[in-house]
């Protein structure tokens, strides 16, 4: 039986949680807000640990680069400096901003693969865009064909997962060749959700798909038989929309948050 559990960590300033991301040790938890703070958290008490304040307006994604000690940050709004690269610690500090996306950037995460030399960011357009993260350079655009992309994610096994505003979550076949010939197949479609998709994450074991919407819900689905998991029912619990999901490293766990300013822990299994 799925359920909510503790711990449930609250803002208590009314900022809205836009993104959460959880360290592979599962020690720490970072979210950032709509007021451009990254707030570092103990994933296991729900003790706030750090608040660092960035020159952001809104953080709208964070994405841990693998070496474990820096982050990503994207988000808005339409002014330059909207994807940097921030250090993942109480004291951070901003190690470089990017000028090349000039809009607002949705979500980014980091291509399997690549050993965080590239990522992946998504827009309020139809295109996905691979960059390096060392300089920032667009690379590669991927069409969707979607209104927008406002949510993505990519499975540690290559697959990649796209939501927006045409109320579906898109899964896809992605592989990127070096002569700039890729190949991009979309898998399947996810139908369930009455609103956008606002939040998407893949389990560490590749097994789940966690979805959020504006319309308070979280649905959880399997990887492989892509539809809601047998005997599942919809999590509801945020009072307003949820923002951002992440995976546990365990991938027993979902971490969701909202407008409401709550970051809450679902258990999967």
């Amino acid at each position: 039986m799925r359920r909510f559990i503790s711990p449930i960590m609250d803002t208590g300033d009314g900022s809205q949680i836009c993104c959460v991301s959880v360290s592979r040790d599962g020690e720490f938890l970072y979210s950032g807000d709509d007021q451009g703070r990254l707030r570092v958290w103990d994933a296991v008490t729900g003790e706030q640990r750090a608040i660092v304040e960035t020159d952001m307006d809104i953080i709208n994604s964070i994405a841990l680069l693998p070496d474990g000690k820096h982050c990503v940050l994207a988000g808005g709004y339409l002014h330059e400096g909207n994807l940097q690269i921030w250090e993942a610690k109480a004291d951070g500090k901003r190690i470089k901003r990017y000028i090349e996306h000039s809009d607002i950037v949705n979500a980014v995460c980091v291509v399997p693969g690549s050993n965080g030399k590239l990522i992946a960011t998504a827009s309020n357009n139809r295109f996905i865009r691979i960059c390096d993260t060392d300089t920032g350079e667009i690379i590669r655009k991927i069409d969707t064909g979607a209104d927008w992309v406002q949510a993505l994610v990519f499975s540690e096994s290559g697959k990649m997962v796209s939501g927006g505003g045409d109320n579906t979550i898109r899964i896809w076949d992605f592989q990127m060749k070096q002569d700039g010939q890729d190949s991009v197949q979309e898998l399947g479609v996810l139908n369930g959700h009455t609103d956008e998709i606002t939040a998407i994450a893949f389990s560490h074991d590749g097994q789940w798909i966690a979805s959020g919407s504006p319309d308070g819900t979280l649905r959880i689905w399997s990887s492989d038989s892509r539809c809601e998991l047998v005997g599942g029912k919809t999590f509801t619990g945020h009072t307003d929309r949820v923002l951002c999901v992440a995976p546990s490293p365990d991938a027993n766990k979902a971490i969701s948050g909202g407008k409401d300013g709550i970051i809450r822990v679902w258990e999967i299994q």
